[in-house]
């Protein structure tokens, strides 16, 4: 054992035994007792039972998650690429921590979805209108409320039509 893994060990043995924790001003955390949650706490200095529990902390302030562009077609046959930003705060830490298994992947993912559906829902001239922005927002905002977050904002940071080429339906015209 190199002594760098050496240190890395008794590191981790001690924050095991250690008894005393710290969540910092900008943290929340969860206290899981065997395994199983025990309690929210706030920051401050916290003790625990050495190696019956953990202690689990995440950022607790305002994020922001930049989507991935998707490539959609509106109701009226546009093919569009749209890219979002997503603001959110975590309200509830035991939901945030203990009811999904990625939170940030799962905020991402549920947007996305909200902001296909409404795109694909639309016409070309509603999806630049505040009102789309407001209904997608809203519809995450109520979907995200289960795993402890509220979301502030969700606005898409672009939009364009795009050129689509269906590869299949080209391939078949040269067979």
């Amino acid at each position: 054992m190199d002594f760098g893994a050496l240190i890395s060990w008794l590191q981790s043995i001690w924050k095991q035994i250690w008894i005393f924790q710290t969540v910092r001003e900008y943290e929340e955390a969860v206290l899981l007792r065997m395994g199983k949650y025990h309690k929210s706490l706030t920051p401050g200095l916290h003790f625990k039972l050495s190696v019956l529990d953990e202690i689990i902390t995440h950022y607790s302030k305002d994020d922001t998650i930049l989507l991935p562009s998707q490539a959609l077609t509106t109701m009226d046959g546009r093919s569009v690429t749209v890219t979002g930003r997503v603001l959110y705060a975590i309200t509830d830490i035991q939901s945030f921590l203990t009811k999904v298994n990625a939170p940030q992947q799962a905020i991402s993912d549920i947007t996305m979805g909200v902001i296909a559906k409404n795109i694909i829902e639309s016409d070309f001239s509603e999806t630049v209108s505040i009102k789309i922005m407001n209904e997608i927002s809203k519809q995450t905002r109520a979907r995200c409320k289960k795993y402890g977050v509220h979301i502030e904002d969700v606005e898409l940071v672009s939009l364009s039509l795009s050129r689509s080429i269906n590869l299949y339906k080209e391939a078949e015209g040269h067979l």
